[in-house]
């Protein structure tokens, strides 16, 4: 039990040590917040627009932000089949 105690304590040290546990927090906190956003804007266009989210440039964003789902649905997709095949 020893053994275990000691590398645990060694593990939470590194953690507490290292930058990129924390941008990678950071990294994965953000991306479902930008993607709850931008549902929101594709959900209510009109609001959006006269509370002045999104400007004249509506549909075009419309447009961008479906292909950006659409893509990230496809990674996510080909993500899956990889590591399925390869275990």
């Amino acid at each position: 039990m020893s053994n275990l105690w000691v590398a645990f304590w060694a593990e939470n040290m590194k953690v507490r040590k290292s930058k990129m546990i924390w941008v990678t927090f950071a990294a994965f906190t953000v991306a479902p917040l930008m993607a709850g956003f931008f549902m929101f804007i594709l959900k209510n266009p009109d609001l959006a627009e006269s509370s002045g989210l999104v400007g004249a440039k509506r549909r075009f964003w419309e447009r961008r932000i479906g292909r950006l789902i659409s893509v990230c649905w496809r990674k996510s997709l080909l993500s899956e089949e990889f590591w399925s095949s390869a275990l």
